[in-house]
């Protein structure tokens, strides 16, 4: 995990207004564990979630390559240049809107063109050709899914040998 320091009692200018914002007094161990326990949040989000067809858990990887640290560490900075703000009246506790911009991110993500258009091709241990991608789970959506590609995926192998 990367060291995080900022000076104590310090202060930002948000980017549109110009106008300070708060940041919490907090010495460098208490950024480091709140980092810590951010990316601990993004990973118990995005290990549930499948990504371009394939679980976290199993191999799936997040569209452009985003790992919990730097979701952890994204956070964070949008909050220090102001393009997140922290409303104090609707989540009190500085963890929960760091959490919750965590959310907003890994929701972004999963909604991406990337992951929705994408797809993993799955090396076969009977040698089958690479177009013959079959679905990794027997949810009828993610069948489909991978059956439309299969069919493009046919297509292109028969045009570009």
């Amino acid at each position: 995990m990367p060291n995080f320091t900022l000076p104590r009692n310090a202060r930002s200018l948000r980017k549109e207004t110009g106008e300070l914002i708060d940041i919490p007094d907090l010495s460098d161990d208490e950024w480091g564990e709140l980092v810590e326990r951010l990316a601990l949040h993004a990973y118990s989000k995005l290990r549930r979630l499948f990504w371009r067809g394939v679980p976290y858990t199993q191999g799936g990887v997040v569209p452009g390559g985003v790992s919990p640290e730097d979701l952890a560490a994204e956070a964070v900075e949008s909050f220090l240049e102001g393009t997140r703000v922290w409303h104090k009246d609707k989540k009190p506790e500085f963890l929960d809107f760091l959490m919750s911009v965590v959310d907003s991110k890994v929701s972004h993500l999963v909604e991406s063109a990337e992951n929705r258009q994408s797809r993993r091709i799955h090396e076969d241990q009977n040698n089958e050709p690479a177009y013959k991608v079959t679905a990794s789970t027997k949810a009828a959506a993610e069948g489909v899914v991978n059956s439309e590609h299969h069919r493009y995926l046919f297509i292109g192998w028969l045009l570009f040998p």
